[in-house]
Parts: C-alpha cells; structure tokens; sequence
C-alpha cells in the first residue's frame, strides 16, 4: 500500500467512516449538488480502514430515528437499508400502569395489559410526527451493508489493518 496514493484516509468502519467515504466519493448526493466549476478534476482517493471487516456478530439491535434516515437519503446512502431486513417504524408504543380514578373508572383509554405484578399496563402511541419513519434493524447487517455502499463508491479503498 502505497499512503501517497490517498487524498483522504479514515480510520474506523463502524458507521461514521463508511457514511463519511460515500460522502466524499464522487458518488455522494452531497457531491453532486456542489457546482462543476468548484468540483475538483480528479476524484478524491479515499482509504477506509478499520481493524475487523467481518460482519459483527455481537446481538444488538438498533433503531435508526427519522432524522437518520433523513441523513442516508441526503447522503444518497438510504440503500444500506435495502435486503438488511429494517422494518419500518412509525414511532413508538411505550406501557404505563392504568391509574384508577376516584369514581372507579380509569383515567386512561385504550388497550390494557397485565403485568407480571398484576399491575395493569395501557398502550400508548407516540407516532412520528408528519408521517416520517425511522427503522430497526440488526447492527451488524447495517455496518456490513453501510460498507459495502463506500467499497462501490469510485475512489474508494476498504481496507483490514491496524493502524
């Protein structure tokens, strides 16, 4: 490996550094919208390296917010999300404990649930507001996926090493 080769190195490939060599990459949403005149002639060689390649295995799940999304979209990188099995999320459902009013009645409306405790537990929705989405997925099919998007990008090296 030649070091002078790249106009850019980054060290890391969890999520931050693949996201950041697509970005430089000519490939980039954020790059095209650059005009001709200030683009440089020459794409920007990029070196992505990070300690482990492999897909990681460890049991984590994840929820990327609407904002994230958001940002794969600007990026031009919402693909990372495609054939990763992300289900969409709407917002969230959390459970609080049914309060019991003085007249006998509860004070909550909707589905109630028990608890192991006994305690009864109501569902409450909390959309995302104007429609937007986040998604869930597993973390490693996601970093795995947000990698192989940099590797395809023109100028861009992935490579397994220490630095």
């Amino acid at each position: 490996m030649n070091p002078s080769k790249y106009d850019v190195i980054i060290v890391g490939a969890g999520v931050a550094g693949p996201a950041m060599a697509y970005a430089l990459s000519s490939s980039s949403n954020l790059r095209k919208a650059i005009p001709e005149s200030s683009q440089r002639k020459k794409p920007l060689q990029i070196l992505l390296v990070d300690s482990k390649l492999r897909k990681p295995e460890r049991i984590v799940g994840e929820l990327l917010q609407p904002g994230g999304v958001l940002a794969l979209r600007r990026l031009g990188l919402e693909r990372a999300l495609d054939n990763i099995d992300a289900v969409r999320a709407k917002g969230y459902c959390v459970m609080r404990p049914k309060v019991p009013s003085s007249l006998g009645k509860s004070q909550n409306e909707g589905t109630f649930e028990k608890g192991s405790s006994g305690t009864q537990f109501e569902q409450v929705h909390i959309p995302y507001p104007d429609g937007n989405e986040g998604r869930s997925f597993h973390h490693g099919e996601f970093v795995s996926s947000l990698r192989a998007c940099a590797a395809s990008a023109p100028g861009v090296t992935l490579l397994e090493a220490s630095v």
